[in-house]
């Protein structure tokens, strides 16, 4: 009886034990250690963890998952932070800001040979969370760092570097380059994301402002009043800074239709922008209009639906109406036709269609400066001159208003009497336009006369 007894107590020992055991390891199974402490990395790997709780299973993982990837960024952020030198790159919050944008917009494309460890799910009464534990190629996770370290640098520099650019034109009172890198300035900190890209934006828009105020054009009308060439004028705008892109408009005969013509030209290292006025096409006490051309700067803000940037490009268009030059040109009368100077044939390579009036133009200039001329695709030996012009479309751009239309043109003019060449040059016009059609007429009108001002320097 008492061995009986013994039995019984050992046997009730051992049942205890067991379930105690089993208790344990269920514990344990429930909440890994891995879900407390984050496994330390080795020599080749990083460990991660992250959970997330939903209402099933596949949103959980999904919040899990998203969790893990901000772990990463976080770990990236202060991991570049600690350890590069770059001061431009602002607080650990702003990395992580860059971080996180690039990694959404990239789908996590770019987190290479990451691994999902170990993952655990917890069921609740409403509720679902799961666990999960990372591992991560430390050899890939560098490149990933470096990656986005070049990035998030990137874009703080695409800000700060022209926003310096601009302040160091400004010093130097060039207004239009100070006001087209605070623009540039703008849009990337806008574009970016930074921290603090609005205010960023706001200032810099701000200062172009007022950079752009800052720009005056005159006209040197010396040539208006006393023009030493009857029928091709240069009238000279100054603006005191190189590189200022105008656009002058006027009204002018075209096959006896009168038309609106946009030239674009832009000044020289003297900060002077030089038009030819060919008077004897347009009207009678015809009306010259200057103004600053902002196409470029309109290109650069773009044409967001976003009430900041309509704002800006109206802003910016009112201080441009505020600085147009109009003035009024009267025609001086009562020229005396003389007896022919001498023939020019003409050969003007065009192919575009949109601009092929060139020849027609430069055919009525050098008529009314007494030339015969002639359309010939060869020297024609009977005629004193050939002017050769081989003209291709450069760029076609839209802008807000309409078109910009940019030729190059390579001219030839040849004495064929001497067979001496008398002029040889590449030359480069700009012309705008409500269509397409408009701006490339506006752009072979000026090189028409570009062509006819260089023959009358020659031969006059």
């Amino acid at each position: 009886m008492q061995k009986k007894k013994q039995i019984l107590i050992l046997l009730i020992l051992t049942l205890t034990l067991f379930s105690c055991a089993s208790y344990k390891n269920k514990t344990e199974e429930q909440y890994p250690a891995w879900i407390e402490k984050v496994p330390a990395g080795d020599e080749n790997y990083e460990y991660f963890t992250a959970s997330g709780t939903n209402t099933d299973f596949t949103l959980a993982e999904t919040d899990a998952k998203n969790n893990l990837i901000n772990e990463i960024i976080r770990y990236l952020g202060v991991s570049i932070k600690t350890e590069t030198t770059t001061t431009a790159l602002g607080s650990v919050e702003n990395l992580e800001k860059i971080l996180k944008s690039e990694i959404s917009q990239s789908s996590a494309a770019n987190i290479k040979k990451l691994k999902i460890k170990n993952r655990y799910t917890e069921k609740g009464k409403d509720s679902v969370t799961v666990y999960l534990l990372a591992e991560y190629d430390k050899h890939e996770l560098r490149k990933e760092r470096n990656r986005l370290l070049k990035i998030a640098e990137e874009k703080i520099l695409s800000v700060s570097e022209p926003e310096k650019q601009a302040h160091e034109f400004f010093e130097d009172k060039k207004y239009y380059s100070a006001t087209l890198y605070y623009i540039k300035a703008a849009s990337a900190a806008f574009n970016s994301q930074i921290e603090n890209y609005d205010i960023k934006y706001r200032n810099n828009i701000s200062k172009a402002k007022e950079s752009l105020k800052k720009i005056k054009l005159n006209v040197q009308k010396a040539n208006l009043e006393d023009p030493s060439n009857e029928f091709l004028i240069p009238i000279d705008i100054g603006s005191l800074e190189e590189g200022v892109p105008l656009l002058i408009s006027y009204k002018t005969k075209i096959k006896n239709t009168t038309s609106i013509i946009i030239e674009g030209v832009e000044t020289d290292q003297n900060g002077t922008a030089h038009f030819i006025l060919h008077d004897e096409k347009i009207e009678n006490k015809s009306r010259i209009r200057i103004e600053l051309d902002i196409s470029e700067i309109k290109q650069i803000l773009g044409s967001k639906d976003f009430d900041e940037y309509k704002e800006a490009v109206r802003d910016l268009q009112q201080i441009v109406f505020k600085q147009v030059i109009n003035f009024e040109f009267k025609k001086h009368d009562n020229k005396i036709k003389n007896e022919k100077k001498g023939t020019v044939s003409l050969f003007i390579e065009q192919a575009d269609i949109k601009s092929s009036i060139t020849e027609e133009k430069t055919s009525d200039i050098l008529e009314d400066m007494n030339f015969k001329t002639m359309s010939a695709k060869n020297e024609n030996q009977s005629t004193d001159f050939f002017i050769h012009a081989r003209i291709e479309t450069d760029e076609v751009s839209k802008a807000a208003d309409g078109f910009l239309v940019r030729l190059n043109a390579h001219i030839e003019i040849k004495n064929l009497r001497t067979q001496e060449i008398l002029y040889k040059k590449h030359i480069s016009k700009r012309g705008a336009g409500f269509t397409e059609k408009e701006a490339h007429r506006s752009a072979s009108v000026a090189i028409a006369k570009a062509i006819a001002l260089a023959f009358s320097e020659i031969v006059e």
